[in-house]
């Protein structure tokens, strides 16, 4: 494995990160879900509802590519290839975000 220091402190900041900024979100999805099941009365609107889940989503998937190219990188141990998959993984994400935008 290439540089295995640079490996593990960055994985360690990426897990603070990800850990940090989904504490927030996961706050969010939880209000979402308890406005959607629990309460009888609106008490959230459905653009604070929809903002819950669709932050979850970006989140989660931010999270996931995020956690893949940590594995690339440890699995092939070269950082230069777990890039190639990462920038791979960043245009299918790209085509299938302008697919789901174009009516």
């Amino acid at each position: 494995m290439d540089a295995p220091v640079q490996f593990a402190v960055l994985s360690i900041i990426s897990f603070v990160i990800i850990l940090v900024s989904g504490i927030g979100i996961i706050r969010s999805l939880t209000l979402a879900l308890e406005a959607k099941y629990e309460f009888s009365g609106d008490s959230l609107t459905k653009r604070s509802r929809l903002k819950g889940f669709l932050l979850f989503g970006f989140w989660l998937l931010a999270a996931s590519v995020n956690w893949s190219f940590f594995f690339d990188w440890y699995f092939t141990g070269s950082s230069a290839q777990a890039f190639e998959r990462l920038a791979d993984r960043a245009y299918i994400i790209i085509l299938i975000l302008d697919a789901m935008s174009s009516d």
